[in-house]
């Protein structure tokens, strides 16, 4: 598996499946499910994951999905870590409504919505880990 080594996250991940869509910058679109989101970060089960390029700027695209109705929460990302069954994402950007829908999706699902709010208040995810920003030379 490519990326970094070791447990750095801060945000606690919810273990959910979502219909996703990765937007890589070399055009290609890649379709999977969620295994686990976070306000910092994604991780997403795909086929050619390995495909997608590492320590590289995307767009991520959750499909919230009510009867017919489709609500797009889009989020700003950098690739982390990937292997050919899925890739991890950092988010770093969000609109305001996507930032909205992403953090009510986790709060609602959440087992302690209590302790996860109170978790937003010291480390609101999304552009706070800078340690990911680096390029691949």
């Amino acid at each position: 598996m490519d990326g970094p080594v070791g447990e750095r996250r801060k945000n606690t991940r919810l273990e959910i499946e979502l219909e996703v869509e990765v937007h890589a910058n070399n055009g290609l679109i890649f379709t999977g499910l969620t295994t686990d989101v976070s306000f910092a970060g994604i991780y997403i089960k795909c086929n050619d994951a390995d495909m997608i390029p590492l320590l590289d700027s995307c767009k991520v695209v959750i499909n919230l999905r009510s009867g017919s109705e489709v609500l797009p929460i889009s989020l700003e990302g950098r690739t982390v870590r990937r292997s050919p069954f899925g890739v991890g994402i950092v988010l770093v950007s969000a609109d305001l409504d996507s930032y909205k829908h992403l953090r009510n999706l986790i709060v609602i699902n959440s087992p302690d919505s209590d302790l996860l709010v109170k978790e937003l208040r010291g480390s609101p995810g999304l552009s706070t880990r800078t340690e990911y920003y680096r390029t691949a030379n």
